[in-house]
């Protein structure tokens, strides 16, 4: 098995790297132990296919692999962000709509700005769902250092 952090090739049996000592994940197609019984990989991947919510799914139903317990963590903190940013933002300009002159700009804003971030939110849950599916621990910036500190 590869390890994630030093590259060393260890033992098919290994749970450590002989080198590093870090964890060790099954890397690409990897078959390593899941409660739900899929490969590690394609679990991980599965955390972010439905955003937080099949991140909540996993996270209630993995017990033991590390890996997949990240990723579901790390989708629950990341779009359950993305999702309640986004609602907040909704609710401020559907306030601002009713004050004159401001509404129309507000609403224009919206709408552009929406589009702008949806694809950005897009962009992120495909790299998060290929890095995930490769046996990477791909950690975004926050999420992935709050996620790491609830396993």
């Amino acid at each position: 098995m590869i390890c994630p952090e030093c590259g060393m090739d260890n033992t098919e049996d290994s749970r450590q790297c002989a080198r590093c000592g870090g964890p060790l994940t099954a890397g690409e197609g990897g078959n390593m132990d899941t409660n739900s019984g899929l490969p590690q990989n394609v679990a991980a991947l599965l955390c972010y296919l439905l955003g937080w919510i099949s991140g909540l799914a996993f996270i209630l139903t993995e017990k033991e692999n590390e890996f997949v317990r990240f990723h579901a963590l790390q989708s629950i903190f990341a779009f359950g962000g993305f999702t309640w940013l986004t609602a907040m933002v909704f609710a401020i300009v559907v306030l601002l709509i009713e004050v004159p002159n401001v509404g129309v700009v507000a609403w224009f804003s919206w709408v552009v700005g929406f589009w702008l971030w949806a694809g950005l939110v897009a962009i992120v849950w495909i790299l998060l769902m290929v890095m995930a599916y490769r046996g990477k621990r791909f950690k975004l910036i926050w999420f992935g250092d709050y996620a790491e500190k609830f396993l």
